[in-house]
């Protein structure tokens, strides 16, 4: 059984924010994406006006196409009322400062529920029912491909060179 949001914000505060960089981190980390993601236009976004607070989870990178797509973005909730987002183009930065911030949020804190997997953290626990009904209802999705799996553990075992 997994414990309680409550629980959790109480034995391990500030793992949201800890979580949140670290996947950020291993993100930019990654060779192969660092100019990809380098050369996107990125942008803050102040979501002050929202009647809902951001929600972070154990998953909270939102990316629903890859890097390679042109219609590619990544948004990371960074605290209750900021989110990180960047994109290929400058969409995001023109058109979210002036959208309404309630929808932002709502949408924003479905997409990292649903692919939570064992936590999500809030600033308080007023949107407990709307977690408790999208909390993992996004199946699994692969990440790597079985061949680039393949690679990664071939070069783990010394077989081949790091690229």
């Amino acid at each position: 059984m997994r414990p309680s949001p409550e629980a959790t914000a109480t034995r391990r505060p500030g793992a949201a924010q800890i979580s949140a960089s670290n996947m950020l981190v291993d993100v930019i980390a990654n060779e192969r994406a660092v100019p990809d993601i380098a050369n996107m236009h990125w942008t803050r976004v102040q979501v002050s006006r929202s009647k809902y607070s951001l929600l972070t989870s154990d998953r909270p990178l939102v990316m629903p196409v890859g890097l390679a797509h042109p219609q590619c973005y990544i948004a990371l909730p960074v605290g209750p009322r900021d989110l990180f987002v960047a994109a290929h183009d400058d969409r995001f930065s023109r058109l979210l400062p002036t959208a309404d911030h309630t929808k932002i949020a709502k949408l924003m804190n479905k997409d990292v529920v649903r692919q939570a997997r064992q936590y999500v953290w809030g600033e308080d626990d007023s949107q407990l029912e709307f977690i408790r009904k999208h909390f993992a209802t996004l199946p699994e999705r692969d990440i790597l491909t079985e061949a680039q799996r393949r690679e990664i553990i071939s070069t783990a075992r010394g077989l081949q060179p790091a690229t």
